[in-house]
């Protein structure tokens, strides 16, 4: 796996762990608009991340 595959799927994972986080927390105590409005920016920022890197490895 080069670094760039293992960056890659980092992300994916952290990605994926972040949007079920989220989806929990709709219903927690955070469930405030500022609160999902950070967690959104954060999914946005690794969805940009992976983009760029499949970009780069072309």
């Amino acid at each position: 796996m080069t670094p760039s595959e293992k960056l890659e799927s980092n992300l994916s994972n952290k990605s994926k762990a972040l949007e079920n986080r989220f989806d929990r927390s709709k219903f927690n105590f955070y469930s405030n608009s500022a609160y999902r409005h950070a967690k959104q920016q954060e999914l946005l920022m690794i969805d940009y991340e992976l983009k760029f890197t499949k970009i780069m490895k072309k």
